[in-house]
This record gives structure tokens, sequence and C-alpha cells, in this order.
């Protein structure tokens, strides 16, 4: 005959408490890394201005080639929620990064833009000065599409 006694009740929620704990790392560790944009507005007088990016260096990449669709979705109208969303398209076009060539006005005010522009269109993109050889060159060039991120 089994007793529970508080000794065995307290391992009992230890071991139960350790499996979980044990079982969670692998619910984190098994999740994929989904893909988000991440949006930030601020309303002024006359507009608002918008400020988006990805979660993703590759995704990032991509959608500077594709660009991005903006949609504007009203959900309360009159203070009352609505039942259906109304979305409108804002950009009729992607909208992607300036071409080459009119980074050049930005570039001469701002040296930024010169960085900028260097993630986007340049061939290669180092952000630290290595010697030939060094491990550091090396960590650089594998991780070029990171630093352009």
């Amino acid at each position: 005959m089994f007793f529970l006694t508080k000794k065995n009740y307290i391992h009992n929620v230890e071991k139960k408490l350790l499996f979980l704990l044990f079982l969670s790392s692998f619910i984190g560790y098994t999740q994929k890394n989904d893909v988000q944009v991440i949006i930030t507005g601020r309303a002024q007088k006359d507009k608002v201005l918008l400020r988006w990016d990805i979660n993703s260096p590759v995704e990032w990449q991509k959608a500077n080639k594709k660009g991005y669709l903006i949609t504007s979705t009203t959900l309360i109208k009159d203070g009352n929620i609505i039942k259906k969303p109304e979305k409108v398209v804002l950009t009729p076009k992607p909208l992607v990064p300036d071409d080459l060539d009119s980074w050049i006005g930005y570039v001469q005010k701002d040296n930024n833009a010169a960085i900028v522009a260097q993630s986007i269109y340049g061939e290669s993109f180092e952000v630290s000065v290595a010697k030939e050889g060094d491990l550091s060159r090396i960590v650089n060039r594998a991780d070029e599409l990171n630093q352009r991120y």
C-alpha cells in the first residue's frame, strides 16, 4: 500500500515540474521563426508617417527587390466597431528603394545614406576593416547578409 506523504508529494511535484521544463525547451526549439513585418506609425497634422522592417535578413533582401504594398484597414468608424473591416490599397505599385542613381543627392547630404545605399545595392558590405587572412575577415564575409540587414 502506498501512502502519500509530504515528502512523496513534493517529490512528485518536482518530477512533474522538471518534465514540463524539459518539454517546454523542446517546444520552443521546434517552433519556426515566422517572418513578420514590424510596423510603427505616427500621426501628424496632415499625414501619417510609417516605418517598417522585416525580422529576417533574407526576406529583407527579397522585399527590397519585390517591394511593399501598403493597405489601410478601417476597424472602427464613428466610435463603433465595423463588422466587416474596410481595406483600401494605398500603393497601387509596390514601394521599392529608389534606384542607385537617385541616391547620389542623399549621399552628398548624409553619410548614413551612403551606408544604406551600399547595403541595398553594393556588391560587398564590410563594416570593419580587417587584414587579409584575419579570422574577422572570414567571419565578416560569412555574415555579410546579416550585416547588410
